[in-house]
């Protein structure tokens, strides 16, 4: 793994708030920056995926239209459609960068 030395600014609030997370992880501060730095970016380009995907298909129905469950979210994706899933994927990816 490759580890690039930066050097960063924090307000003074978010620093001790990030040394009390880090602390409770049982991480140094870096290790637990580096972790959420990586998370916030997955967490970006997640929602990146589902604005291009509701550009395209329109808005995903949220909870207050109706129960999670009836929409299949959460379900497992059949092995049959992960040729399709993944094209889709890839789709979203390329319409995000």
């Amino acid at each position: 793994m490759v580890v690039r030395k930066i050097t960063i600014s924090l307000e003074e609030s978010a620093y001790k708030a990030a040394v009390v997370a880090a602390k409770a992880a049982g991480l140094s501060l870096s290790a637990w920056l580096s972790r959420y730095a990586e998370h916030r970016a997955r967490v970006e380009e997640g929602l990146r995926a589902v604005n291009a995907y509701e550009e395209e298909y329109g808005q995903v129905p949220r909870e207050a239209d109706g129960p999670l469950d009836d929409l299949g979210v959460g379900a497992p994706v059949p092995v049959s459609r992960d040729a399709e899933c993944a094209e889709a994927l890839d789709r979203l990816r390329a319409r995000a960068a």
